[in-house]
């Protein structure tokens, strides 16, 4: 319940409100400082950078393979895979040549300073041991005129052995210390060749019939008499060595003759 009062009552209540004051009463009076700005214990700054691109993370529509590129590449997988098709095939082995392929191939591998050329020269070739057993078993009609050079390369071996001014003689006696006298078995390859070339250019001539026996000693020494020396024109072998590798290798271009 509110009770409304008067002005008077009012009055009369404020005078009794307000203190007296002495006058030696000292008040304490607050002065205000300024406030400064509090700064933090701890504070850091961490730089950090914004990148901004104006480019799209799509790769835009024309850089996509188109269909003609696509058909360009497949043109170029094409020719390179015919290509490596073409080249197996050149590199497969032949097991058989014609005359005229072995004559061209012969003449690929034959360098400019080649002793004699195709035609030049009647060369065989005999894998049997010695000149003697070579004119035993040599067929009737090869004994006929014009007579025939036997050549033994083991004589041609031991001609370089024994000649001091020789620039294979140091070679040729270290291998014969170590072999004995097999050592014309054991020689280097090329180097049989190397010596029989050098006898043949000093003492065959054009148009001789020649047999050289116990020759070849290998596919390769064979190889390489025709394209250093010569083309052979015939190879003597004898029946027991019809299975070996030197008697197939002339066989591909009916060059022997069994005996």
């Amino acid at each position: 319940m509110l009770r409304i009062l008067g002005k008077g009552t009012v009055n009369r209540l404020c005078k009794k409100a307000v203190p007296t004051r002495n006058v030696n009463t000292i008040i304490p009076s607050v002065v205000a400082l300024p406030l400064r700005k509090q700064t933090p214990v701890c504070q850091f700054s961490i730089p950090s950078k914004r990148y901004s691109s104006s480019k799209s993370n799509k790769a835009p529509a024309d850089e996509l393979p188109s269909f003609k590129k696509l058909i360009m590449i497949g043109l170029v997988g094409t020719a390179v895979f015919v290509l490596a098709v073409r080249s197996l095939d050149q590199n497969k082995p032949k097991t058989s040549y014609s005359e005229e392929e072995y004559q061209q191939v012969v003449n690929g591998l034959k360098r400019k300073i080649a002793i004699f050329q195709p035609g030049e020269i009647d060369m065989q070739l005999t894998t049997l041991p010695d000149i003697k057993s070579a004119k035993n078993k040599l067929p009737k009609a090869d004994g006929d005129i014009p007579p025939i050079h036997f050549i033994d390369p083991k004589n041609i071996v031991d001609i370089h052995k024994n000649d001091s001014n020789d620039k294979y003689r140091v070679l040729l006696e270290n291998i014969h210390k170590i072999y004995g006298n097999d050592y014309y078995y054991n020689l280097p390859e090329g180097l049989l060749v190397a010596l029989m070339l050098q006898y043949i250019r000093d003492n065959v001539k054009p148009n001789e019939k020649v047999v050289i026996v116990d020759f070849p000693k290998s596919i390769k020494d064979a190889s390489n008499f025709e394209s250093e020396i010569a083309v052979v024109s015939k190879v003597i072998i004898p029946k027991d060595q019809s299975e070996t590798d030197i008697c197939k290798y002339f066989e591909t271009v009916d060059k022997v003759t069994l005996v």
